[in-house]
């Protein structure tokens, strides 16, 4: 895989396949708009497959090739812009609250359904209510890693990692746990133990 970047904004034009003395393959190509934003992404075809649009630096519109249009509305919240409101061509529609202090959110959707988002001071998912009532914590360590998962049922799932942020175990609400070993320093798993 070969990157290309343009010489003058450094963005990412695109995404090539270049194997021995096989054609030049280009897999996908971005196009952006004058002030520097993504506003098309062709596939290996040539085919649009991603448009976008912005107002005032922030996007405020999304289509695919198959005619699904996502758009977004925004406010001014805390001095940060934030969406209020995303809707899709195929009927969703979300309403958005936001307490920054309180690291919440809240989410609406078209049948009044609310759900609710915890996060940590790293913007970090610590806990949800979703738009069933279910509600899930999530325990994370200090580099970021999920330690545990407590499921609407009280049920908990574990998690351990090493130094370089690898999973080693995971234990099931049983107490069962699946063990990896990866070779040496890479993310590449050499064996798997299963109880």
């Amino acid at each position: 895989m070969h990157l290309h970047y343009d010489e003058v904004t450094t963005r990412l034009t695109s995404v090539k396949r270049i194997v021995d003395n096989e054609a030049v393959e280009t897999l996908v190509q971005y196009h952006y708009d004058s002030n520097g934003q993504l506003a098309e992404v062709f596939n290996r075809n040539g085919d649009s497959v991603r448009r976008f649009s912005y107002t005032d630096g922030v996007m405020t519109r999304h289509s695919n090739a198959l005619g699904l249009t996502c758009e977004y509305r925004w406010e001014i919240i805390d001095g940060q812009p934030r969406v209020v409101e995303h809707q899709t061509s195929d009927g969703e529609h979300f309403h958005f609250r936001y307490d920054r202090e309180a690291r919440t959110t809240w989410v609406t959707d078209v049948l009044g359904r609310e759900l609710e988002i915890h996060y940590n001071k790293d913007h970090r998912v610590t806990s949800s209510r979703d738009y069933s009532g279910d509600h899930y914590v999530i325990e994370i360590d200090d580099t970021g890693n999920m330690t545990g998962l407590t499921l609407p049922d009280g049920n908990q799932l574990a998690f351990e990692y090493d130094e370089f942020a690898r999973l080693l175990k995971e234990t099931d609400p049983l107490g069962r746990s699946i063990r990896y070993q990866y070779h040496h320093l890479t993310t590449l798993i050499t064996q798997v133990d299963y109880p």
